[in-house]
Parts: C-alpha cells; structure tokens; sequence
C-alpha cells in the first residue's frame, strides 16, 4: 500500500488496515516458529525465537515510542511499550497490568500462541525465556533501571485463569 492509497483511507478504514497488518505480523511470527519447530525441533525453535525477539521487541518499542513521542519511563513506561508492540498485540494477549509506578506486575490472561496450538493439537511453547528476552528488550529501549522477574510461564503449570505472569520493577527498588 502507497503512501498516496493509505491517506485517501477513512480513519475507520485505517485502523481496519491496521489491526489486519498486526494480525498478518503475528501470524507469520507463529508460522515461521512451527516452521524452524517442524524443521529443526522445539528447543532450536525456541533459541532462535528468543534471539530475534530480544533484538526486535526493542526495534519495535524505540520506533513506536519516537513516532508518537512517548518518553515515560520506569515501569510503567516499559509496560507501556509492550502494550503498543505490533498492532493487535494487546488483543492476541490481553495483558492486564497492576501494582505501582515502582512495582507493576503484568498477567497475560489470553495467550493467542499457545491457544493456537492447542487447537492444533501442538504441545505448550515453553516461552518464558521469550518471555524474557522480549521484556528485557523492551527493558534496554525504554529504561535500563528496570528489571522483569518471571512469576509463571509456560513451562511452568498454568494458574487458573491466566498463562503467566510478569514483574517490572525499578532496580533501586530491589531488595
């Protein structure tokens, strides 16, 4: 699409196209995994996965954050990031976030990939070192004061309602 067709489009119309060119990107984020998995086995899949989020997490948060002129910081700044990651993110995850400035957990209540894969009948994604390779990522772009704890991921068993659970808080503030 030109610059020239995506003017002409009604704000209704692009946020449409938007959300379709999100869900294009995660989509091929999950076919290209079970691609390298079937290829070359989960523990590959999952290395080379964690290698190019921790690269692309933080790509994406910097440009977002420049084009809209985003500056916060802390915790609160590096889950914010992640809420504005590839259009439909929050949708595919719908993370809730809680706590303080100081201290913000944040729960991933609807995982799209591992829901995927259940109805393909694929095993869980161990993600958590994903997981953290995104956060940390986001970390390095947004506030490098921050730091993530995992406190439930896959391959972690699943507690109740939710896929994992994440901590942001600022390293002054760690015991």
């Amino acid at each position: 699409m030109t610059d020239e067709e995506i003017r002409k489009l009604s704000r209704e119309e692009l946020l449409k196209v938007t959300k379709v060119f999100g869900r294009n990107w995660i989509t091929l984020d999950g076919l290209w995994f079970m691609g390298v998995e079937d290829e070359f086995g989960m523990e590959a899949a999952v290395k080379l996965d964690e290698r190019m989020w921790s690269k692309q997490a933080g790509i994406e948060a910097r440009r977002i954050r420049e084009a809209l002129g985003i500056t916060e910081k802390g915790p609160a700044g590096v889950a914010q990031a992640y809420s504005l990651l590839t259009p439909c993110w929050a949708d595919a995850f719908q993370p809730e976030f809680s706590g303080t400035p100081e201290r913000l957990r944040v729960r991933i209540n609807h995982c799209n990939a591992q829901e995927a894969r259940e109805k393909l009948e694929r095993p869980r994604f161990p993600c958590k070192p994903v997981g953290l390779a995104i956060f940390n990522s986001l970390i390095r772009a947004v506030d490098p004061q921050v730091m993530v704890e995992c406190l439930l991921c896959p391959p972690d068993p699943l507690h109740g309602s939710y896929w994992c659970e994440w901590e942001l808080r600022l390293k002054l503030s760690c015991p």
